[in-house]
């Protein structure tokens, strides 16, 4: 399972997990923008027509969620990572030698340390590389970690 591959199944196990979902198209009051489709209905938590969730938005540094959206958006990367955890261990894959390749595989497979999540930050990511790491890191500390505390 190559990295990319990896994430192609692991997207597709989140993106099809039975969740409801349901979009509206939003023709905007001002001109020329085009109409646009918005998610309406994520699981169990509805948004407002502007795509906004009705659910609260959780306070600043919360170690825990109550946000619908996280809540569902948890729920879903958990199975999919267990899928994409399961596929690499039943088929004998392994993680890559490459440091980017090892923070990949340990993202779609949910077995991130916490020095993964926090090792390195920089407080402006200098490529594009570090930019996904970084981007990755507050992923898994702002949902996966969040939707873990909720669990328990």
């Amino acid at each position: 399972m190559t990295t990319v591959s990896g994430t192609t199944r692991r997207n597709n196990s989140h993106n099809s997990s039975g969740t409801k979902r349901s979009a509206r198209l939003v023709i905007p009051t001002q001109r020329p923008q085009p109409p646009k489709e918005t998610m309406s209905q994520y699981g169990i938590n509805f948004r407002r027509p502007s795509g906004q969730s009705y659910s609260a938005a959780d306070p600043l540094g919360s170690p825990h969620t109550r946000n619908l959206g996280i809540v569902m958006e948890g729920a879903c990367d958990r199975e999919a990572r267990r899928i994409t955890r399961e596929t690499a261990v039943r088929f004998g894959i392994r993680e890559p030698d490459d440091p980017l390749g090892q923070l990949a595989f340990r993202d779609v497979t949910g077995t991130l340390s916490d020095e993964d999540v926090t090792a390195g930050r920089e407080e402006e990511p200098v490529d594009e590389v570090a930019g996904y790491v970084e981007r990755l890191r507050r992923y898994e500390a702002g949902v996966n970690r969040r939707y873990a505390v909720f669990l328990s």
